[in-house]
């Protein structure tokens, strides 16, 4: 089972290789080693003043008795290290405790395969945002062009992963060809927090019309999951509309689709 190894660090991370803490205290030293000479192909988080700031696969270890004979372990990731910025506090919602550290000490998040993944999860998504920002940071693109690529990139994401195993088909009309359905924020991407736009609550799985209706406010739903329909929208039945139509919701989507109805629907 791969490992997840939260590693404090008080300086810049350089080069390709991190030396393990040199402040380990005697007791605990076996226990150093024996994580480090077994970690290869485990993920480390690099954490400075409780952030995040980089994530890294290990991929061998070497002895480095130049440094200080007693401490000869150093860990050695690839080249596509990734620079990030999250805050400790969201992976300690994820595993359920505080992950608190004295300077320069490791913890490990290994109790099971599924909390291990629900971490993963959590930091592909966040990945997703921070390329998708960087879309939206590109000056030479169009509203059109960015927007058809945040939901081309969106639509490649555990996000999308994640709301097909919530709706397991349509959230209205219940059609299960996942080729043809759309992941949707309920309140839409450019107005979501960090923590928002990762929120499965916010999301709707759509086949296209449905979510080209809701995405211009055409359609929206009520706090019981019946649709609404605007005033403006005509022939509804050519759209494959009707007022029977409805979704099960839970507490958790009320929030998302009141700010929906207020700002989006028309």
């Amino acid at each position: 089972m791969s490992r997840i190894i939260l590693q404090p660090i008080g300086k810049n991370i350089t080069g390709n290789a991190f030396i393990e803490a040199e402040n380990t205290s005697w007791g605990q030293k076996e226990k150093y080693r024996d994580i480090w000479e077994n970690s290869i192909g485990d993920t480390i988080l690099f954490i400075k003043n409780r952030i995040i700031i980089a994530i890294a696969k290990i991929k061998d270890i070497e002895e480095n008795y130049e440094i200080n004979i007693d401490y000869p372990l150093r860990y050695i990731w690839n080249e596509d290290i990734e620079y990030i910025n999250i805050p400790l506090e969201e992976i300690n919602k994820i595993v359920g405790y505080k992950l608190n550290f004295s300077p320069q000490k490791h913890q490990l998040i290994q109790k099971d395969n599924y909390l291990i993944d629900k971490v993963f999860n959590f930091l592909d998504k966040f990945k997703t945002i921070i390329e998708c920002k960087n879309i939206e940071n590109k000056k030479e693109l169009t509203e059109t062009e960015i927007e058809t690529l945040i939901k081309l990139r969106i639509g490649q994401s555990k996000y999308r992963e994640e709301l097909i195993n919530y709706w397991n088909g349509c959230s209205v009309t219940g059609y299960e060809n996942k080729g043809l359905l759309i992941a949707s924020h309920i309140k839409p991407w450019k107005d979501s927090s960090n923590m928002e736009k990762l929120d499965v609550y916010n999301g709707l799985l759509l086949i296209p019309n449905l979510d080209k209706l809701f995405d211009r406010g055409y359609i929206s739903f009520n706090d019981n999951g019946t649709i609404l329909i605007s005033e403006q929208l005509k022939d509804i039945e050519i759209l494959g509309l009707n007022k029977k139509m409805k979704i099960d919701i839970e507490n958790e989507h009320k929030n998302y689709l009141e700010y929906h109805r207020k700002n989006i629907f028309k």
